[in-house]
């Protein structure tokens, strides 16, 4: 481990530890590239030391009870586009164990856009699938937003219109919460002039 990324770690480490929003806020700025979506693995990849940190607090109890943990799961965001294909797979599989155990609604909701936006593959509609049955209402209810880009944004039709019909099928939630997501999500597919009739 370099000199830069031994302080970033233990910056990141010790912010997590104190339960320090700004100093979390502080190294994940400090680590990222903004690159997003754009790739630049010629420039070099996500950091592994930082990457291997984050998939241990993801099953760190202290770290999902944290408020203010989605500002250290918005690096994804914010370096998409320098992350292995190895290390999405295992970002994915950490987000399936430990998506309904967070604290804070914003983790959700950057989890859904994660799932949704940036992967808005097969794997993550699959993971979307499962976790919308998750007992956890507030967690839920953000399932609809993941499966609402994907609906808008896959490269595969078959796919996109999956996503629509499982987003539909939540309608039928008994939170009214939950419905409230959906109704907003179908919403805003038809502004975009998506067709939501599936008996069409």
């Amino acid at each position: 481990m370099n000199e830069e990324n031994q302080e970033l770690v233990k910056g990141i480490a010790d912010a997590i530890s104190a339960r320090d929003i700004g100093m979390l806020d502080y190294y994940v700025r400090q680590a990222a590239t903004y690159c997003f979506k754009e790739s630049q693995l010629d420039q070099g990849a996500f950091s592994r030391d930082i990457f291997s940190l984050i998939i241990s607090l993801m099953d760190d109890p202290k770290f999902l009870e944290m408020e203010g943990s989605h500002h250290l799961l918005i690096i994804f965001e914010y370096d998409w586009g320098i992350l292995l294909e190895e290390q999405k797979m295992e970002l994915l599989q950490a987000i399936r164990r430990s998506y309904e155990k967070y604290r804070e609604t914003m983790s959700y909701f950057v989890i859904s856009e994660l799932l949704g936006e940036y992967y808005c593959n097969e794997a993550s509609y699959q993971v979307l699938c499962e976790l919308q049955s998750t007992a956890n209402e507030a967690a839920r209810s953000f399932i609809p937003h993941g499966f609402e880009h994907i609906a808008k944004d896959a490269n595969n039709p078959h796919l996109r219109k999956r996503a629509l019909s499982s987003l539909s099928a939540m309608k039928n939630d008994k939170s009214s919460k939950v419905r409230n997501e959906v109704d907003e999500s179908l919403s805003n597919l038809r502004i975009r002039g998506i067709d939501t009739n599936l008996s069409r």
